[in-house]
């Protein structure tokens, strides 16, 4: 009896025991992806702090009157390459020392000044108080800073590189600092802003016509979570 006692305990034992696995097992199947979903989302939390902060220091520079339209070597885009280091704008030598703006990388800063357009404006175009942008926002210039393929801009119609051609009058629309030239943000319908409405506008109060705002947008690439999560994007911006 004492034996058969024995060998039916071992038998409860290793049963338990397979219980157990395939317990542990199913319960995997859960805290698994429930780890790898905090690790990621914690990491995204992080790298959209960063995003954000370079964001801001972007937007504030270009308001305060740093030059950010030079090449890419340039010391000012060098200077915001070296903040979003870590977020892949940057590219280095041998040394680990930043030498540029990475333009192939996984994000892309946006810098642009927009302006409201008053009908005074119109007339000293036109000698009239109408003209097609009068009372939109458009782009007075925007600078690209970083791969430019990502994305532009959540509120410019289209890119405007230096040199594009206004193909009425045949004339260069910007010039290679990214300004566009006066008078055609005011006549050409492709410089007004689309859905924008984060500044409110008033004769009598709140921000003025003609008067510039400087906005900075950047979006960085993330790669997801192979098998789980597919990978996306970080979109951030700023108006000063």
């Amino acid at each position: 009896m004492a034996k058969l006692g024995r060998m039916a305990m071992s038998k409860l034992k290793r049963s338990e025991s397979g219980a157990a696995m395939i317990e542990g097992a199913f319960s995997s199947l859960l805290f698994v992806p429930l780890l790898l979903g905090t690790l990621f989302f914690g990491s995204e939390f992080v790298t959209t702090l960063q995003a954000v902060q370079v964001t801001r220091d972007a937007g504030h520079m270009f308001a305060r009157g740093v030059n950010f339209t030079t090449s890419a070597t340039a010391s000012n885009q060098i200077l915001l390459a070296r903040l979003g280091q870590q977020l892949g704008l940057a590219t280095f030598d041998a040394g680990g020392n930043v030498t540029g703006v990475n333009t192939t990388g996984p994000m892309v800063v946006t810098i642009t000044a927009i302006q409201n357009v008053s009908p005074t404006a119109c007339q000293a175009m036109n000698g009239t108080t109408t003209c097609p942008n009068v009372g939109m926002w458009v782009v007075t210039q925007q600078v690209i800073i970083g791969n430019s393929t990502l994305r532009i801009s959540n509120y410019t119609q289209n890119p405007l590189p230096a040199g594009e051609m206004d193909a009425i009058t045949g004339k260069v629309l910007t010039t290679t600092s990214g300004s566009y030239t006066y008078p055609y943000y005011l006549s050409d319908t492709k410089f007004q802003l689309r859905n924008f409405n984060l500044i409110p506008i008033s004769d009598a109060a709140g921000f003025p016509h003609d008067t510039s705002a400087y906005m900075a947008e950047s979006f960085m690439q993330t790669p997801g979570v192979p098998g789980f999560i597919g990978g996306g994007g970080i979109y951030t911006h700023t108006i000063f």
